[in-house]
């Protein structure tokens, strides 16, 4: 996870494995967060939260440079005091293909702990190797 000069965040996608630790990170950049990983066909119970509208400004996607990881772009100026980004994720492998997919939002006021219900997006292998939903 990196601070970069205009105040974004870069998030690597190798850091997704412990949401404990991202949430942490965040917080020490000063971004109140909650973050959760689920396995594939599992989801939260919803609401958890008032979220806000969606915000595709919150969070872009730019395309690596050549041989490094993917990453994600969080621009925490978007989140404003007494609101939480929260993050929830699906990740999976299979072999050497890896899938991850998530969902984001910004709520404000309280966000209930993830009750793991099913739901979700399914990640499974297709037929010529790549990995599909």
């Amino acid at each position: 996870m990196i601070r970069e000069p205009d105040g974004s965040i870069k998030i690597y996608v190798r850091d997704n494995r412990h949401p404990q630790v991202i949430e942490r990170q965040l917080r020490n950049l000063d971004v109140r967060a909650d973050v959760t990983f689920l396995p594939p066909g599992k989801d939260c119970r919803e609401p958890r939260g008032t979220y806000l509208p969606d915000n595709p400004a919150l969070l872009t996607s730019e395309p690596p440079a050549e041989g490094k990881d993917d990453y994600w772009r969080l621009h925490p100026e978007q989140i404003k005091p007494g609101q939480t980004f929260v993050y929830t994720m699906w990740y999976e492998e299979h072999g050497d293909n890896r899938m991850f997919t998530a969902r984001y939002r910004v709520a404000t006021g309280p966000v209930a702990p993830c009750e793991v219900v099913p739901g979700g997006p399914v990640m499974k292998e297709g037929p010529e190797g790549g990995i599909g939903d």
